[in-house]
Formats: structure tokens, sequence, C-alpha cells
């Protein structure tokens, strides 16, 4: 049986079209998966009160705090031990509320939560399932009474074989 191109012409925008919006259809399913694209949490309301990033920033030079964080290399299926160091111009800073939010920069849709415990006056721990090594932000706030400090750090985390 022949068709003639009289009748299959009319259908090849048609196609055409079917074509793109499955192509679309794909990429615009690959891009929501993608652990990889990541957007900053409530991006907004932070940009609204940027001016209290500013005071905090200031509060945390008077406070003249520190932290120095570590941890153990990532296992697969299993958790690694977050340790920190808080310390003020007098030495170790026992008593406070430290809590982490961690993020790998290679798959920043997925940010972990975690309160430390103090194992020490000064030393706060904490487990977390890093999965996979590489290079982690840990963005700490740690609060003791009315004193509120803040610190970013980027990690380098290894990877168990």
């Amino acid at each position: 049986m022949i068709v003639s191109s009289a009748k299959v012409w009319p259908w090849v925008p048609v196609a055409l079209l079917a074509a793109m919006l499955g192509g679309l259809g794909v990429m615009a399913s690959l891009a929501v998966d993608d652990a990889g694209f990541a957007l900053e949490r409530n991006y907004y309301a932070k940009a609204v009160a940027y001016d209290a990033e500013i005071a905090q920033r200031a509060q945390n030079a008077r406070l003249g705090w520190s932290l120095a964080a570590s941890a153990e290399p990532a296992r697969h299926a299993s958790t690694s031990q977050l340790e920190l160091e808080l310390r003020d111009a007098a030495g170790v800073l026992g008593g406070a509320k430290v809590r982490v939010e961690a993020l790998r920069n290679a798959s920043a849709g997925r940010v972990l939560e975690a309160e430390l415990r103090e194992a020490a006056p000064g030393h706060y721990r904490t487990e977390l399932p890093f999965e996979r090594g590489g290079l982690w932000e840990l963005r700490f706030t740690a609060t003791r009474g009315a004193e509120r400090f803040t610190q970013s750090e980027r990690l380098e985390i290894a990877e168990t074989p």
C-alpha cells in the first residue's frame, strides 16, 4: 500500500511538535531529579533578612568565639562522627547548644541537620550519615543563654573505600 505524500505532510508538524514536547518532558524530569542542582533553602527570606545577617556577623566578632570542626571519613550506608571544639578568648567554651546543617557541595539538594552533644567541656559530637566524601559545607549555630554565634566551615571529608 502506497501512502500519498498529500496525506503524510500534514502530520509532519504534529510529529515534530510531539517530539519537541517529549524531549522537553524528559529534560524537565532529569532536572527535577538532579541532586547536584539545588536552591538555597528559604533564600528569599534570607535575602529579606540580610540586615539581621550583618548584625549577626557583628555579634560574632563581639563574642570572639571560634570553632574547629573535624569529621571521620565518610562511610557508605553508615554514619560518621563529627567533632567540634568551641572556644572563646579564655579557652574552651562549654554549656552551649550547638546545631549544624551539613551539605555536600556536589549534591547540595540534600541537607543534613543535627544537634551536637557536649562530650567534654567545649567539645561537641554528633553522628551524621556522610555517605560520600568530598567538600562539605557545615553551618554551625551555637547558643549559650542569650548569646548566639554562627559560623560556616568548608571541610574536606575523606571517603573510605
